[in-house]
């Protein structure tokens, strides 16, 4: 091997000697002096020294903001929540506040405000207070029918079963009381009332 060459005598022979590496550089003295040397990081800067040249410094953090400086400095501060209302204070300034609930409604002060209070059920009703006043109230069961009183109310009172009927009172009112089975006959009494009755 040859004393100035890494390379072998066979190879050495047929090119220059590769010289050594230059005590002032990182590379390859071959490399090195085509370029300018490569300057060392700059001590006022995070970045390599060439690329900070072409750059202003980064800013640091702006200690009055909570974001980033160059962002901080085109935006005013985000305000804190406002101490009288549950919503953030940018939109809390842009409407009224929140009323509380209405301590004589069952819904929010802001509904119940744009109506009547919904009045209790009422002591004579068994249906809604704000059904029942506008309609005559609803009486109670008659003792002598045996349909809801609403219905009732607005026919003649259906009398009781009739003791000579096998059928119900309602439909017995609207005819003859039907007499009881014959005593001749196989046919329902309801039936038999149709020819002319027969005295025992």
């Amino acid at each position: 091997m040859l004393a100035t060459s890494t390379v072998p005598s066979d190879i050495a022979s047929t090119s220059t000697p590769t010289p050594a590496m230059s005590a002032t550089s990182t590379v390859p003295s071959d490399i090195a002096s085509t370029s300018t040397p490569t300057p060392a990081m700059s001590a006022t800067s995070t970045v390599p020294s060439d690329i900070a040249s072409t750059s202003t410094p980064t800013p640091a953090m702006s200690a009055t903001s909570t974001v980033h400086s160059d962002i901080a400095s085109t935006s005013t501060p985000t305000p804190a929540m406002s101490a009288t209302s549950t919503v953030h204070s940018d939109i809390a300034s842009t409407s009224t506040p929140i009323p509380a609930m209405s301590a004589t409604s069952t819904v929010p002060s802001d509904i119940a405000s744009t109506s009547t209070p919904t009045p209790a059920m009422s002591a004579t009703s068994n249906v809604p207070s704000d059904i029942a006043s506008t309609s005559t109230p609803n009486p109670a069961m008659s003792a002598t029918s045996t349909v809801p009183s609403d219905i009732a109310s607005t026919s003649t009172p259906t009398p009781a079963i009739s003791a000579s009927s096998t059928v119900p009172s309602d439909i017995a009112s609207t005819s003859t009381p039907t007499p009881a089975m014959l005593a001749t006959s196989t046919v329902p009494s309801d039936i038999a009332s149709t020819p002319i009755l027969q005295s025992h």
